[in-house]
């Protein structure tokens, strides 16, 4: 087991998760090598939670360019990991068994809805794909119309063959996804293969994660002892991953073996500040940023308004290898950049010059 101090850890952290520097969009598959998988929320305030967890390490980037490797060159895919999440086309197939099991949820909820219309409704729209249409749920809730007196028919039949692996999104028309006959072959193999494959993929997700209960194993199968810990144990013993001790903090984490040289070589984060992402890798474990930031943040959005202690959409704000404060940015009608408030912690002072570049590139990125 390797001991570290929580000041080699932060920084550690912060270097893992590329948020020290910017990569050149040609270095793209470095981010998703190593984050594997990032939340695809689409609530968009001051932007998608994706598109803020790739600002903060992509250097220029803009939410166009998530929609060409989405779409055009199909070098990512959206599909269900931790939650709905973006990664790369290449990881579909192994992550068959997970898109099986989400879509085998949709499917009792279908057959509960449409009752013995499922099964028909499923067949024709598969074979409208087949013959090479491409379809919108919204326009097939119209064409099926009324269910029941009164109660239009909103089961997304759409989705749940994407998550069978028949269909694809083709592209996004004003948000909506228009899907076409999947292109992609899929593997279901749930053996323990893939369960060591899959519990890797989160452990490089995250980069250090409590080896115990965790919001950062949140997902089908990955969430529960019973499961992850034979996985864990097994990795271990392959050599994978390394159990990593934090002084101050209690229990137990891992880190991905190959990332050991940058844990025990780190070195002081530079002079920066990141706004993060709600749903970024880097905050998916809210008890350890708390424990080893001394930084609490819980997300809003689903607080009554009356009971937010900050705001709806905010952001943790980080300078070097600190989590400082909170800021509420939102977009206006005209896409100029609106600061509605900041919050520092207490003894923070003012960053400076980083601060006021991240506030301009934020600037920037919205006037594009």
């Amino acid at each position: 087991m390797v001991r570290i101090s929580k000041e080699q850890a932060r920084d550690y952290f912060v270097q893992y998760h590329f948020l020290d520097k910017r990569l050149p969009k040609t270095q793209i598959d470095r981010v998703f090598a190593r984050l594997q998988t990032i939340q695809f929320d689409p609530l968009n305030i001051i932007s998608r939670n994706a598109d803020l967890v790739l600002k903060a390490r992509v250097r220029n980037y803009r939410p166009s360019d998530l929609e060409k490797w989405l779409y055009q060159d199909r070098y990512l895919v959206d599909g269900w990991d931790k939650m709905l999440n973006i990664y790369r086309a290449s990881d579909r197939p192994r992550m068959a068994p997970v898109s099986h099991r989400c879509a085998r949820g949709l499917e009792a909820r279908g057959r509960e809805l449409l009752e013995e219309e499922f099964e028909p409704r499923v067949d024709m729209v598969r074979q409208r794909l087949l013959a090479g249409e491409k379809l919108k749920n919204s326009s097939l809730t119209k064409e099926f119309g009324v269910l029941h007196p009164g109660q239009y028919s909103s089961y997304q039949i759409l989705d749940y063959l994407f998550h069978l692996g028949e269909a694809e999104i083709a592209k996004k028309e004003k948000g909506q996804k228009v899907y076409q006959l999947s292109t992609s072959p899929e593997r279901l193999t749930a053996d323990e293969a893939f369960f060591d494959w899959y519990t890797l993929r989160r452990v490089k997700a995250t980069g250090l994660i409590r080896a115990g209960s965790s919001e950062a194993w949140l997902g089908y199968w990955i969430y529960y002892t019973d499961w992850r810990n034979p996985a864990i144990k097994r990795l271990l013993d392959q050599g994978l991953i390394t159990q990593v001790a934090i002084d101050g903090i209690k229990g137990h984490f891992v880190v991905p073996t190959e990332a050991l040289p940058q844990l025990e070589q780190v070195k002081p984060t530079r002079d920066m500040v990141r706004f993060l992402a709600p749903l970024d890798n880097f905050m998916w474990d809210r008890k350890l940023i708390e424990q080893l930031f001394d930084f609490y943040y819980r997300w809003e959005v689903y607080v009554p308004k009356a009971k937010r202690r900050w705001g709806y959409y905010v952001l943790p704000i980080l300078h070097k290898s600190r989590l400082i404060g909170r800021i509420e940015p939102v977009r206006r009608a005209d896409n100029k950049l609106e600061v509605l408030n900041i919050w520092w912690e207490e003894g923070v002072g003012h960053p400076g010059a980083t601060f006021e570049e991240e506030l301009e590139s934020f600037r920037t990125f919205l006037s594009i």
